[in-house]
Formats: C-alpha cells, sequence, structure tokens
C-alpha cells in the first residue's frame, strides 16, 4: 500500500503547478481511504468508532502490557525493591502497581488514562508534583522514553520540558532510590557519567537503572 502511494508521489513531485497539487492531494486522499478501510478491516469497526466525530483525529490508547512482561522488560524479577514506588505511565488498568501492591509493595502509579484511586492518579507527568527525596524507586515501562524520544524528532518537540522532567524525576529519589525505563535513551546515560549524585546501575539493549547516590547539597 505505502509502496504504490509512494510511485504515485515521485511523477507528482516534479511539477508545482495547480493542477499537480491537486492531483497529489487526489493521491492523498485516496491513500487515506485505502489505509482507513485497511484498519477498520483488520481491527474492527467499533476501535475506530470516533471517525464520527472527526474522520481526521481519533485517540488511540496505549496496550497495556501485562505486569510480568513489563517486570521482565525493565530486569526487577528477583530485585530488592526501594519504597515507595512510582510507575510513570502506569496504563488505564495501572497492571504492574497492582502485581506490587498485591505482593506487599507500596505501589502507586500516574497516567492521563486512568482513574484517581488511593493508589493512582489521573494525570500526565508534567502535571504530577513529584516530591524530593521521597521515592524509593521510580519505573517507566515505555511510557517516558517513547515520548521523550518522539519529541526530540519533532521539528515543534517540546524535549526541553522532558529534560527538565527527567531531572525531576532524579531529584525525587531517596538516596539509593533507582529510576528505571526502558527502551534506554542513550545520552541521557551519557549525561549521568558527569555527575557525581547519580549513577549509571545497569545499562543493557532494553533498559537502563540510575541510582542516587547521595543528596545534593544544600537540600
Amino acid at each position: 500500500m505505502y509502496l504504490q502511494f509512494a510511485l504515485e508521489l515521485v511523477p507528482l513531485a516534479k511539477g508545482a503547478d495547480n493542477a499537480v497539487r491537486e492531483e497529489a492531494d487526489n493521491a492523498f486522499r485516496e491513500h487515506y481511504r485505502k489505509l482507513r478501510e485497511f484498519l477498520i478491516r483488520t481491527n474492527g469497526q467499533a476501535i475506530f468508532a470516533k471517525y464520527k466525530e472527526n474522520a481526521y483525529l481519533f485517540d488511540v490508547v496505549c496496550a497495556q502490557y501485562s505486569p510480568e512482561f513489563q517486570a521482565n522488560t525493565m530486569g526487577i524479577a528477583g530485585l530488592t525493591l526501594k519504597e515507595p514506588i512510582l510507575d510513570i505511565g502506569c496504563g488505564k488498568d495501572a497492571n504492574l502497581v497492582r502485581f506490587l501492591r498485591m505482593n506487599g509493595f507500596q505501589a502507586y502509579g500516574i497516567d492521563r488514562s486512568v482513574e484517581t484511586t488511593e493508589y493512582t492518579t489521573k494525570a500526565n507527568w508534567f502535571e504530577f508534583s513529584l516530591q524530593p527525596n521521597y521515592w524509593g524507586t521510580v519505573f517507566s515501562h515505555m511510557a517516558f522514553s517513547n515520548h521523550f524520544g518522539h519529541h526530540l524528532l519533532r521539528r515543534d518537540g517540546d524535549y526541553r520540558a522532558y529534560m527538565q522532567n527527567f531531572i525531576e524525576i532524579l531529584q525525587s529519589l531517596k538516596v539509593g532510590g533507582t529510576f528505571i525505563f526502558s527502551p534506554t535513551i542513550p545520552f541521557l546515560e551519557k549525561a549521568m557519567e558527569n555527575d557525581s549524585n547519580f549513577r549509571l546501575v545497569r545499562y543493557e539493549e532494553q533498559t537502563a537503572a540510575i541510582m542516587r547516590l547521595h543528596g545534593v547539597k544544600g537540600k
């Protein structure tokens, strides 16, 4: 489908008059129609109900990963987790948070899709106040890294806000606390090499973990 679309656009790219632009618009509309039909055919009509509200814009909720999958990906199975624990981007069902609490951990989660309860908060990480020197462990499976990476690639991306949030996450850790996130963000881990307050304690293909060694002077 995409190859055919690209082949249709190549000859149009050589022209710039109104007729060519109109032909290009028609090609985009036809591609959109085919893509929409394909998605409805493969995913079902119900998932695209919001097309009735706006044919060009609808929300797609991120997949809900099992707690076992998240624990395995981030390598937390068997670790001695320092409490309290915060899961950033815990998902609508807060699967990992529920799993940890069922196993006796003091765990909490934040996500813009989750309902607010005694241990989950409906908010994004820019709205949530991260108390300094409070959390023993902070997790973020897919959420923080993927959004940060997305904004780094966007021309209008707000990557500075994510960098500031990354600093706030690290400062919210207790001494000996750890921020575990997946996938990795190489330049962030590299920056930790020059910060005596934190140490990269794990760096693997899928996961990084940064530990707070001691507090910052005056805090």
